[in-house]
């Protein structure tokens, strides 16, 4: 089985309800058990500040399936959740991306890995160091633990990510 770390983002509708019911949709996908799940956060939006605030979550997953299959799986379940194809960054019910898988490097037209994003995205590190403070993504010399620290007081100053007790 492959290890990969998915993030899961959502700021429309019922937010926690929409988190929810895409793990469970992710966990009922054959080939895939989700192993951990990090806390929900929530977090102000990065690009387009004129929508309301994102709850996300980092999840571990173990899987039989390629990269490119995991990447139609989780597009699927966007889709079912009625996530729209033309909604980069603006307001979506529901957002899953691949953030590593193992040891992989991919690099195509719609998919590239490990994401090309996580370093400067706050509310991807923070809920990754909850549950893997020690992974080491491939090409990386920090640990998720040391990208965050290394990045909380200057790259990441500007964004606030606050832990939700639901």
């Amino acid at each position: 089985m492959n290890k990969a770390f998915l993030s899961i983002g959502t700021n429309l509708g019922s937010r926690k309800s929409n988190l929810k019911k895409t793990i469970s949709m992710i966990q009922k996908t054959e080939g895939i058990v989700v192993s951990l799940e990090s806390s929900i956060y929530e977090t102000s939006p990065l690009i387009n500040p004129h929508q309301d605030k994102f709850l996300n979550k980092v999840v571990l997953i173990e899987t039989k399936l390629s990269p490119s299959d995991l990447l139609n799986r989780t597009q699927s379940i966007e889709s079912a959740m009625g996530r729209k194809s033309d909604t980069h960054n603006m307001p979506r019910i529901i957002d899953i991306d691949i953030l590593v898988f193992g040891d992989e490097e991919v690099q195509t037209d719609s998919l590239i890995l490990p994401h090309p994003e996580i370093l400067n995205r706050r509310f991807v590190l923070e809920p990754w160091n909850e549950i893997a403070p020690d992974y080491v993504i491939k090409g990386q010399d920090l640990s998720i633990k040391g990208l965050y620290n290394k990045y909380l007081g200057n790259r990441f100053k500007n964004q606030k990510v606050d832990l939700i007790n639901y």
